[in-house]
């Protein structure tokens, strides 16, 4: 019977070691995450690993859900597809001048179409997929239907 109390002892201090593990690494990341927020000017993250959206703002809410939706969907914004998509909704704007929402916030974005993010940190695709959808959520205006594929379920699978 001694044994087995000690051995009963030993599994539940593992079992608080490892709660207590667990516990500081959410409260860590979730501490990085309102560190990171702070010093880059941003009301909102997502974080993957431990499927954690923090905003300040319904705006910025609507952007991580983007990030979480991306996440969800198996990352449509990173792939080829979709860059695609984006050069060449950008690329139309361009050519004929088209002054719809999307073209305006698309051309000159960090991070796409020859534009550079290291000064910002901030772009690139997976950012332009959750403004996307920030923006048809939040402002209520349709996403572009050359990308509404992106949002769907079963993305990969239509061609």
């Amino acid at each position: 019977m001694k044994i087995f109390a000690w051995f009963v002892s030993i599994i539940f201090s593992i079992a608080i070691v490892i709660i207590a593990t667990v516990i500081f690494t959410i409260g860590s990341i979730s501490a990085y995450s309102m560190l990171y927020m702070s010093s880059n000017e941003t009301s909102g993250v997502y974080n993957s690993i431990i499927n954690t959206i923090i905003c300040e703002t319904e705006k910025s809410c609507f952007h991580e859900i983007g990030h979480r939706k991306d996440d969800i969907l198996d990352w449509p914004s990173m792939s080829p597809e979709f860059k695609l998509v984006v050069d060449n909704y950008i690329n139309w704007c361009i050519e004929y001048e088209a002054q719809d929402y999307y073209c305006m916030f698309l051309i000159g974005f960090y991070g796409i179409n020859g534009n550079d993010y290291k000064d910002t940190g901030w772009g690139g695709y997976s950012e332009v997929y959750a403004e996307i959808y920030e923006f048809s959520k939040y402002y209520g205006v349709s996403i572009p239907w050359a990308f509404v594929r992106y949002y769907e379920e079963g993305w990969q699978n239509d061609n």
